[in-house]
């Protein structure tokens, strides 16, 4: 088997073309993009050398480690090496309606020259309730077809390696009620029945790419019901209307009532959406007042909690959302 070597082996971040950032949120979900540069090279049988690509069994073996003198420590706890970037969340921190980093880009590049290293991509992420928020250091790890392990961390006499990267994670942020902005609308009046619909607008940024709804009384593909009630002969609900849907009737939020007339929407996935339903006809037997709680996880990452619940004071007639 003819000799083979690294002739470069560095990490960095793609940011800035760095070796440190703290852009990263603790939340277990986005990912910080890291850039690993290798040049193999083989000995031919007449002594020279030559440029090779990694083998897609070398490729694999390519990883983020914590920094050590160990070829191959554990994986730091609560971190995560990914070989593909998640086209879900947004990376960097969020500055109001702007943010810092970069979108995701293609896992491999590989630059024409022959004495250029082939890049690759790795992602990072850190879920802060497995372990402390708190810097950490890393280096890059390869195992060669020959058997031969390499880090950026690296001397053998032969060859000498030394860079690294440290990313300091930031604790995720939580929104609160009075970080959204409210909105109440008269959507719909006939016949004895009453919906208006409740929008709370997340700040600029952010949108809503998974809910979740604990204690829910109800619930459908549409809808999740934290009460049904009846005050002076008048059934009433209060709900949540999901992200994503665009069109809600009558006969969706109360299966009793034969009308499929429609309710007026604001569809966005920058809102929280609710309704109070009311009805002096209804034969529902609704009968539950619950505290629901409604979880959101935004375009970075980061979750929000809520309770969706009835206004004791006036018995369910107007919904709060309260902070969880």
């Amino acid at each position: 088997m003819a000799e083979t070597i690294l002739s470069e082996f560095s990490i960095g971040i793609m940011i800035n073309d760095s070796s440190s950032t703290d852009a990263l949120y603790a939340n277990g979900n986005q990912q910080c993009k890291v850039f690993i540069r290798v040049l193999k090279e083989s000995r031919d049988d007449d002594g020279s050398w030559r440029v090779e690509p990694l083998s897609e069994a070398e490729k694999a073996s390519l990883t983020v480690l914590p920094y050590s003198n160990e070829l191959q420590p554990a994986q730091a706890t609560g971190w995560s090496c990914d070989d593909k970037a998640s086209d879900e969340f947004d990376e960097g921190l969020w500055r109001g309606t702007a943010s810092v980093g970069l979108r995701g880009s293609p896992a491999t590049t590989s630059v024409g020259a022959t004495t250029a290293p082939e890049e690759f991509y790795r992602y990072m992420s850190f879920d802060g309730k497995l372990a402390p928020v708190q810097p950490t250091t890393f280096m890059a790890y390869i195992k060669l077809d020959n058997g031969k392990q390499y880090t950026t961390h690296f001397d053998d006499g032969a060859k000498d390696f030394e860079s690294s990267i440290t990313i300091a994670p930031q604790r995720p942020y939580v929104l609160h009620v009075n970080d959204l902005m409210f909105y109440r609308s008269n959507a719909y009046s006939d016949g004895g029945i009453t919906v208006n619909t409740y929008y709370w607008a997340l700040p600029g940024g952010l949108r809503i790419l998974r809910e979740r709804f604990d204690g829910a009384g109800w619930s459908n593909a549409k809808l999740a019901y934290a009460y049904g009630m009846r005050k002076d002969g008048d059934l009433r609900f209060g709900m949540a209307i999901r992200v994503g849907v665009t069109s809600l009737t009558l006969n969706e939020i109360d299966g009793t009532v034969s009308s499929s007339a429609q309710v007026p929407l604001i569809n966005s996935d920058c809102i929280l959406r609710g309704a109070r339903y009311a009805n002096s006809n209804s034969p529902n037997g609704a009968n539950y007042n619950n505290l629901m709680y409604w979880t959101i996880t935004d375009n970075y990452g980061c979750e929000s909690r809520f309770v969706l619940k009835a206004n004791r004071l006036d018995t369910g007639n107007t919904l709060e959302l309260l902070n969880g």
